[in-house]
């Protein structure tokens, strides 16, 4: 393991999230695949304030330019399918959930007027139902 990435494993918070860390790790090859995160390289300068070295011009359209002093690697992981999991992961146990949504309209993903006017608030619609949020 990298040493840059050593803490992004915590300690489960619950048994139940120990349970499910537990399961994902002994599960079998046909339930995980192998996908490339891209990771900021050590030597790239990192702060919660812009330094002006490293950021991403933003377009007006709110599309991204160009990518200014950043470089990155990419590193391979093993990504389980967590819709498997028994008990499934929840929004209080685990921070996140899956659940099974289709967009009402459709929706290309190549016009940002698409993504903007239709995706966004359908996600938002979905959150909002999810969570009891008014």
């Amino acid at each position: 393991q990298r040493p840059h990435l050593r803490n992004l494993r915590r300690r489960p918070a619950s048994p139940r999230q120990a349970h499910q860390l537990e399961m994902a790790e002994n599960a079998s090859d046909e339930d995980c695949v192998v996908g490339g995160f891209n990771y900021q390289v050590e030597n790239v300068p990192r702060s919660i304030i812009s330094g002006g070295k490293v950021y991403v011009n933003r377009m007006t359209s709110g599309s991204d330019g160009d990518v200014v002093g950043m470089k990155s690697e990419t590193v391979e992981h093993k990504v389980w399918n967590g819709r498997k999991l028994n008990p499934p992961m929840t929004l209080d146990a685990n921070s996140f959930t899956l659940v099974d949504d289709k967009c009402p309209e459709e929706v290309d993903f190549l016009h940002e007027d698409d993504i903007l006017h239709k995706y966004y608030p359908a996600c938002c619609e979905l959150l909002k139902q999810k969570t009891g949020a008014v």
